[in-house]
């Protein structure tokens, strides 16, 4: 069984530190590599020309890869460590939404959205361990409450990012902040865990 000695590399890292890495690893698989899409898909069907049928099968698609990943997470988690496959589905998350930042094409930019579907059940699957392994047990059931707010915390940063860059730069540039803040996240807890 795996043990989390977290002060053992970052001697400053305290338990409301990594409550609030986790809680931003949700914000960004969930609030900007789920929901995200949904504010900015009036504006890349129009520079991008696809259908309803491309957003519908994009949409299923995202949760075909939600359900497999659930499943392969399950399996790897035999094998790695939980924070190792949450950071890392977290830092997927970052580059995908860094490539719908520059793609220009509905099929790639759909391949993206699939995977970040994917890495949204891949993030969310070990949190429970970490808090497990990181938390005691009168504290688990408030980490949890806090880490499991973060989609919130990551749709309301959605509405902050589309309503201050919609004009300034357009829908790419809304999915390269978020891309860029998610990445500086993965960097940050890379040196925490």
């Amino acid at each position: 069984m795996t043990t989390y000695a977290i002060d053992a590399r970052a001697p400053g890292v305290n338990g409301v530190v990594l409550a609030i890495v986790l809680t931003g690893f949700v914000a960004s698989t969930y609030g900007f590599g789920v929901y995200l899409f949904a504010s900015l898909v009036v504006d890349m069907r129009r520079d991008l020309g696809f259908g309803y049928t491309a957003v519908g099968l994009i949409t299923g698609g995202a949760q075909v890869g939600f359900l497999s990943f659930s499943v392969l997470t399950s399996y790897l988690g035999r094998f790695f460590q939980g924070w190792k496959i949450s950071l890392y589905s977290t830092l997927v998350t970052a580059l995908s939404l860094l490539g719908l930042a520059m793609s220009n094409n509905i099929w790639l930019s759909g391949a993206l959205l699939i995977l970040l579907g994917g890495c949204s059940a891949s993030a969310y699957i070990p949190l429970a361990e970490i808090v497990t392994k990181s938390f005691s047990a009168n504290k688990r059931a408030r980490v949890m409450g806090l880490i499991s707010s973060g989609t919130s915390y990551g749709v309301f940063i959605n509405g902050l990012l589309v309503s201050s860059l919609t004009l300034q730069g357009g829908w790419r540039n809304i999915w390269l902040t978020a891309g860029l803040v998610s990445l500086g996240l993965c960097v940050l807890a890379y040196f925490l865990l």
